[in-house]
């Protein structure tokens, strides 16, 4: 691609025997498959690709009617002209916490050449950003570099505290009909932070907050866990909580709920709620009491 000057200026009028014979016209032969005719001594040509050309000069003089009737050759020149391909280096560096591919190090490319390099981070570092001769470049993992001048492409990376999570409460006891609400706790990784919550592996529809309460519809063992995604993608899963739920207490196959109210003369009005089970069986035995006293 380099524009090369040839000068043929020093060539002088050749002589046929007679007479002197002025230069008329150049032709060149640049051995690419290009020619030109031209009578000026200075040309430029430009090689499109590279290796070794062989650029062959003829001069020619003018018709005499005493020596030649046409234009005459006499003066040729051969000279060898080696094309090669401009090159440039690319240095690539990788500050602490990862790799490159290809390897930190210097290389030469052709001119035009398009290098692709790809940062490695080391376990728990991501990426933070690329540079190219000092300036920021791009923050995606793998980036190009056209090889138009020397250049230093250089890889910052950053530590990514490792992602956990736990929740309370651990283990958990409840009657049926009653709710028991998860709180988590987040250490590492980076925020913003997204939630979800299972139940027996489950995913809980609309349970993405950092918090949960569960009200279970059946009687029985279940295990509750959280996974926390954070904005580097980084995951982790909380311990299972077990949670056992029981039924309601029965004797007899009837429960009797009974709420009344005290409040005691003379003082402030403080309601206390008291919830009596009467069971059926206890009733029995007091219709059965009475009987007998009847009886007697």
């Amino acid at each position: 691609g380099e524009t090369v000057t040839f000068n043929a200026s020093a060539s002088q009028p050749g002589f046929d025997g007679t007479n002197i014979c002025p230069i008329a016209w150049y032709y060149w032969d640049f051995g690419d498959g290009n020619i030109l005719n031209t009578s000026d001594p200075i040309v430029t040509h430009i090689f499109s690709s590279e290796g070794i050309y062989y650029v062959n000069l003829t001069i020619y003089a003018p018709p005499s009617p005493e020596a030649h009737p046409s234009y005459y050759p006499y003066g040729a020149t051969v000279m060898q002209v080696t094309v090669e391909s401009k090159k440039y280096t690319l240095t690539i560096i990788a500050e602490d916490g990862g790799t490159t591919d290809p390897p930190p190090g210097s290389y030469t490319y052709d001119e035009g050449t398009i290098v692709s390099v790809t940062a490695i981070p080391d376990e728990n570092y991501v990426l933070d950003h690329w540079e190219l001769d000092g300036v920021f470049y791009s923050d995606e993992l793998t980036v190009e570099v056209t090889m138009d001048s020397d250049h230093e492409l250089r890889a910052f990376f950053k530590y990514l505290p490792p992602l956990s999570v736990s929740i309370s409460p651990s283990s958990v006891t409840i009657k049926l009909g009653e709710s028991v609400t998860f709180t988590s706790s987040v250490s590492g990784g980076f925020a913003p932070y997204s939630y979800q919550w299972y139940v027996n592996n489950e995913p809980v529809s609309g349970a993405t907050s950092d918090t949960w309460t569960f009200t279970p519809s059946a009687a029985g063992i279940y295990y509750v866990y959280v996974v926390v995604t954070d904005s580097e993608n980084q995951t982790a899963q909380s311990p299972a909580s077990k949670v056992v739920v029981q039924e309601m207490p029965t004797v007899g196959g009837a429960v009797y709920p009974v709420t009344f109210t005290l409040e005691p003369e003379n003082s402030l009005r403080f309601p206390v709620a008291f919830t009596l089970i009467l069971v059926g069986i206890a009733l029995s035995a007091f219709a059965g009491t009475r009987k007998l006293k009847k009886s007697k």
